[in-house]
């Protein structure tokens, strides 16, 4: 990964798999048009995480993104990306790394919050992400 060289690159990282689990949560079920729609993205018993990404599918129809407030990944860069896919389907890929020698994310808490919205009346059935946690030694996580 290019971000560990970049800034003076980082230290000796040893053979430290990451570690740790990923849940989202809705601020409700049930949205009509216009309104906020709020995923919460936390994290519990991560270590050695130095890069992460989510792959979120979602119904355009639905709901349209707006943007993410970083919490906990604040100090990372973030490189998320909205993709329209050739097939028409939607997915939001939150990817956040650190570039350079920077703090690992550790611990548990809320990771970032993204912020859609609301394109007509609909519930939220299941949020049906996919991602991967990286360490600084390259070491992946898939969940």
């Amino acid at each position: 990964m290019v971000a560990t060289q970049l800034e003076d690159g980082m230290q000796a990282a040893g053979k430290e798999l990451p570690a740790g689990t990923i849940t989202l949560k809705a601020n409700k079920q049930t949205y009509n048009a216009g309104e906020e729609v709020l995923i919460t993205v936390s994290g519990k018993g991560m270590n050695s995480i130095n890069a992460l990404q989510l792959i979120l599918p979602y119904a355009e129809a639905d709901m349209q993104f707006v943007s993410i407030e970083p919490k906990a990944v604040a100090d990372m860069k973030n490189m998320t990306n909205d993709r329209l896919h050739r097939d028409g389907s939607k997915i939001l890929y939150p990817t956040f790394v650190n570039v350079g020698q920077k703090n690992l994310i550790s611990g548990e808490g809320e990771l970032f919050v993204i912020r859609m919205k609301a394109n007509r009346r609909f519930t939220l059935k299941s949020l049906p992400a996919k991602g991967m946690l990286v360490s600084p030694s390259l070491g992946i996580l898939e969940f």
